[in-house]
């Protein structure tokens, strides 16, 4: 899911607080991604399997952060997950790496 998939998502069901933390977490994951891109985990625990996508993945709050760093480019954010989320199942096909 995407970041403004999940900001709609809230958005619609009134979550003013779920709102809020979604930006920071936002915030403090491009922060943390922008410093040190090389910080992601290479899966979210449980989810060893999912490792073959070749994203990077980083928890702030209770979201966990996909993303790619492209040869010689900046990070791309390829999707927001809450932690209780199956990931594996969240993730579409075609945001799937590898």
């Amino acid at each position: 899911m995407d970041i403004d998939q999940l900001l709609q998502h809230y958005i619609r069901l009134e979550r003013d607080e779920a709102i809020v933390n979604l930006r920071l977490a936002v915030s403090d994951a491009l922060a943390a991604i922008t410093a040190a891109p090389e910080v992601g985990k290479p899966f979210p625990p449980p989810y060893r399997r999912i490792a073959r996508w070749k994203f990077r993945w980083i928890k702030v709050g209770r979201y966990w952060f996909a993303y790619v760093v492209p040869d010689g480019a900046e990070a791309v954010v390829m999707n927001v997950l809450f932690e209780t989320s199956n990931i594996p199942r969240r993730v579409s096909r075609s945001q799937q790496g590898g």
